[in-house]
């Protein structure tokens, strides 16, 4: 083949790479988006500069997927740590939350929120179901509609204030139109082929200077808080995961001593697992069950204190579940009994 010809094919490889990792970014910071911000607010406080916001997600995803990659993720546990990567990304770099009512603003919500209800039940929670079956899908949409629909009660106690108790025609309206956006994100990424999550150089700079940027800005304005916080949270996330990063590079040089690449275990499951299209139709039981349960509490108008009720449950169980993907990660980066040491070769 001709050399200019083959240059050519690689290039354009390379760039379909990476519009491949950007377009798969913005589809999943909107599927972030909507856990993380829909999800929360549970009205069109929601939409306040939607793009800005979509594109601070967008990016989380694309951080997301790189550890997703780097780090050689094949599990729910490896999945839950980078979610809560993610989490103190959001609420500690972009904005600055985490550091509002320490410690507990470290669980809440970067940990309880962001890794636990918008990683592992929203985003990883659909993926992991739609591929098991239909009924799994329907009650993953069903559980999901059901906690939204009640925590968007939460509001109507919390603001006091009657233009935040939507009426249940709105909020069927609002929840509705962007559950169908939540859809088209989910099947848009059936489409988007990424072999591997490996940045460039060029793409490597432009993300770690954005996020230079908003931890250097912070660290200002708040005098070295972030610096003091963030610092050993990521240092102590980041241990586990590398430890298995560099566990499966071991396993990998043994078994494909011959093989250029490194297999994406998570990352090669979300997109070369094929899905029945239909499924997809099912997620639309979320906003369905939202809307019942909505339409209910404002007929009777049941006024609960949910932000406690999931305050309660969720912080404990991240806590929780954040110490047993610590261990579990650790555990397996170590050698079992039996198991031959695998040295690497000079």
């Amino acid at each position: 083949m001709d050399p200019s010809v083959q240059q050519s094919q690689i290039k354009s490889k390379r760039q379909e790479r990476w519009w491949n990792r950007v377009l798969v970014s913005i589809l999943t910071g909107f599927v972030f988006y909507f856990f993380s911000e829909i999800g929360f607010w549970a009205n069109p406080r929601a939409l306040r500069d939607l793009p800005g916001t979509w594109l601070v997600y967008s990016y989380a995803a694309y951080l997301f997927y790189w550890g997703l990659s780097y780090f050689q993720v094949k599990d729910k546990y490896g999945v839950f740590l980078l979610g809560c990567l993610y989490g103190w990304l959001i609420e500690g770099v972009i904005v600055y939350t985490v550091y509002e009512n320490l410690p507990f603003s470290i669980a809440w919500t970067g940990m309880a929120w962001h890794a636990l209800i918008t990683v592992l039940l929203g985003f990883f929670g659909f993926e992991a179901s739609v591929r098991r079956s239909g009924k799994t899908v329907f009650l993953w949409s069903v559980f999901m509609g059901l906690f939204y629909g009640s925590w968007a009660t939460y509001w109507w106690v919390a603001d006091g204030d009657e233009r935040f108790m939507l009426h249940p025609s709105e909020f069927a309206l609002f929840i509705l139109g962007l559950s169908a956006g939540l859809v088209l994100a989910f099947s848009l990424m059936e489409f988007v082929k990424v072999e591997e999550f490996t940045p460039s150089k060029t793409e490597m700079i432009i993300v770690l200077l954005v996020f230079l940027f908003f931890f250097i800005v912070w660290n200002v304005i708040l005098q070295g808080l972030p610096f003091l916080v963030l610092t050993p949270l990521g240092v102590i996330t980041w241990y586990p995961l590398e430890q298995q990063r560099k566990r499966e590079k071991e396993k990998t040089h043994l078994l494909y001593a011959q093989t250029q690449f490194q297999e994406d275990p998570i990352l090669k499951w979300f997109f070369e697992t094929p899905i029945p299209r239909k499924r997809m139709v099912l997620a639309l039981f979320l906003p369905s069950s939202a809307i019942a349960y909505y339409a209910v509490a404002y007929q009777f108008q049941w006024r609960m204190e949910w932000n406690w009720i999931v305050f309660i449950i969720t912080v404990p169980t991240s806590m929780v579940f954040y110490g047993m993907s610590w261990m579990k990660l650790k555990k397996e980066s170590n050698p079992r009994s039996g198991e031959p040491k695998i040295v690497e070769s000079e």
